[in-house]
């Protein structure tokens, strides 16, 4: 009987990863400096390290060759782990080996560089000087600079010199001298360079001194100084006058001066400065035409909110504005001030000029701002054409408190008008009467201004009644009058404002001879429109005598007039307006005609529609009814 019998054999077979060597120095390129005194070769030590993870031993063994001059030859071999021998100066070549125990082998290559690591060594004199005569140009070469030089290798022959003025140029100069011209008068800083064979340099700073002892190339400098004008909400400015006054340092007796009168901007130019100079400078700027410009009786209102905290100014260009007293504060003095210029007993503030123009202000908002009404700019050392810029001016017009004036425009016109009512009454000569002036319709108010003329031949203001005296002027031919409560008033329709005393030279209607006058103030009501903020509405003349069908009729305006004059007429409804001009033969030189809509309306004749100067009579048909009188151009 055969058995049998079934082995099974288990092998185990341990196998291992290949062992890695890593370097663990950097293995880059190095470079070393000549030895001190040497000029041929420099110490160098190199080491380089490797780990290994062979399974059988941390051991790592090294190995180098040497190819002096990287020319492709070996020169030197060896086992050792480190290199510590002078070599000659140059490039050179080493390549490392590094071994284990389980046969890894690693290579490490890079070129090791001897080469000159001290620059030239360089003392300078510290100053030199030179007259620029006689050809008013001194020329300064950079040996003259040079007290000592020397290098550890490059012959003193063989070394280069450079100099350039300080500041302008970089790396080593490629000239070898420099020419200052007969103005350059003074101390300039310059550089002076040397470099080796091996391109190392050393500079050192020295003077420069240019001196005209003879005085025979008249040198001199230019100073410019620009700037612009605007208001305070930053719209540009012009018709001003800017001024500038320069001294020389010490103060003598030459003093320059100049002014022009700028657009906007000005350019302002003192030629042929004494060079090298100490100067100071003083610009300001000037503007003193209209002082009733931007100022009305809205300004009062303003100012007295002001004064009693109602609504304070919200910008210290306010407050400037409305100090018209030259106080540096705003009290109700400034009002009565700004209230006699808008009535025509002042024709200008008694204590400042109708602009004042300042340096702009860092933070308006801040009420107490200092403001300052000149540059005063001290030049030390003039020696080039210099430009001072940015010497900006804000100009705020004095009295205008709400800042108005010059850049927005008196919208007064845009919105309806206010009636005025006045009766039209007959008077013989030498007759007085009292006219009431009222409102036609009712209306809340802040303030209102208006002045009113008559034809002085045929009448005279002799009075105003029911207004303080402050409140109204009465000058030639003409009566300004104005009031104003920062709180506001209501007044009633056909409320009477005050009465008019008017004395008749010859017989005459009221109609013939009064009229509202816009030449030095704007007859305008101000109405509450928000905080700091008014309405303006123009006031319009009507007299009750000339009524038809319930349209009012006002008389054309002005009358006698230049370029043209105004027809206007308040309709009650929608209708025709037709115009009709006659010359004294009783010809018709000009016709007009228009539907217009309910309310107040107007017609414009141009002094070109009629032939020429001279009197002519007019004849206005307003829904079927006429309205006749005397039209004269002058």
């Amino acid at each position: 009987m055969n058995r049998f019998v079934t082995l099974s054999f288990l092998f185990l077979l341990q196998t291992q990863l290949p062992a890695q060597i890593t370097w663990i120095t950097d293995c880059s390129d190095k470079e070393f400096c000549l030895n001190q005194g040497s000029c041929t070769e420099g110490n160098v030590f190199l080491s380089e390290k490797a780990v290994t993870a062979c399974f059988n031993s941390p051991l790592v063994s090294y190995s180098y060759k040497i190819d002096l001059f990287n020319d492709g030859s070996t020169d030197i071999s060896s086992s050792q782990d480190t290199v510590s021998e002078p070599f000659p100066v140059g490039k050179h070549k080493i390549s490392w080996r590094a071994t284990d125990n389980c046969a890894n082998i690693a290579n490490c290559t890079y070129f090791f560089t001897i080469k000159d690591c001290q620059p030239p060594n360089l003392v300078c004199i510290n100053s030199l000087s030179q007259d620029v005569f006689p050809n008013c140009q001194a020329t300064f070469d950079a040996s003259d600079f040079v007290l000592s030089v020397f290098d550890n290798c490059t012959p003193a022959n063989e070394l280069v010199l450079g100099i350039r003025k300080a500041g302008e140029g970089m790396g080593f100069p490629n000239q070898t001298s420099i020419v200052y011209e007969g103005c350059d008068l003074g101390p300039h800083e310059v550089e002076i360079w040397v470099k080796d064979e091996n391109d190392l340099v050393s500079l050192c700073i020295a003077n420069a001194q240019v001196q005209d002892n003879s005085n025979s190339c008249g040198c001199s400098s230019n100073l410019t100084l620009k700037g612009c004008a605007f208001t305070a909400d930053s719209a540009k400015l012009g018709g001003y006058t800017m001024r500038a006054d320069l001294v020389s340092l010490p103060p003598s007796v030459n003093l320059f001066v100049q002014q022009n009168v700028a657009d906007s901007c000005y350019s302002q130019t003192f030629n042929d400065l004494e060079k090298n100079g100490d100067f100071r400078v003083v610009v300001r700027a000037r503007r003193n035409d209209d002082p009733l410009n931007g100022v009305s009786t809205f300004d009062l209102v303003q100012t007295s909110k002001h004064i009693l905290n109602l609504e304070p100014f919200q910008s210290a260009y306010q407050r400037l504005a409305a100090d018209v007293n030259a106080s540096n504060s705003v009290t109700t003095f400034d009002i009565v001030e700004t209230r006699k210029l808008i009535l025509g007993i002042y024709d200008t503030f008694p204590k400042v000029p109708s602009w004042r123009f300042i340096q702009p202000l860092a933070d308006p908002s801040n009420l107490l701002s200092a403001a300052k009404d000149t540059y005063q700019i001290t030049i030390n050392n003039l020696n080039a054409d210099t430009t001072l810029s940015d010497l900006d001016f804000v100009g705020i017009k004095m009295g205008d408190a709400n800042l108005s004036a010059p850049s927005a425009p008196n919208d007064a016109n845009d919105r309806s008008p206010l009636l005025l009512n006045v009766e039209d009454r007959f008077l013989n000569a030498g007759e007085t009467a009292s006219i009431a002036v009222r409102l036609a319709d009712a209306a809340t108010l802040l303030g209102w201004q208006m002045a009113f003329s008559v034809d002085p031949a045929r009448a005279r203001i002799e009075g105003v009644e029911g207004l303080p005296e402050e409140d109204f002027s009465i000058l030639k031919n003409e009566i300004r009058a104005l009031w104003f409560d920062p709180v506001g008033k209501h007044f009633s329709k056909k409320q009477t404002l005050f009465h008019l005393k008017i004395k008749a030279l010859q017989p005459m209607s009221v109609a013939q001879v009064l009229s509202l006058t816009s030449q030095k103030i704007v007859p305008e009501a101000y109405f509450p429109a928000g905080k700091n903020s008014e309405q303006r509405h123009a006031f319009v003349l009507g007299f009750d005598m000339k009524q038809a069908n319930g349209t009012t009729f006002f008389p054309p305006r002005p009358n006698p007039f230049s370029t043209e004059t105004t027809f206007s007429f308040l309709l009650p409804q929608p209708g025709e307006v037709r115009l009709e001009v006659f010359d004294v033969s009783g010809k018709m030189i000009f016709k007009q005609q228009t539907e217009v809509g309910a309310g107040y309306q107007s017609l414009l004749l141009q002094a070109a529609g009629l032939p020429g100067e001279g009197v002519f009579f007019y004849r206005a048909w307003v829904n079927g009814e006429a309205f006749s009188g005397r039209l004269v151009r002058g």
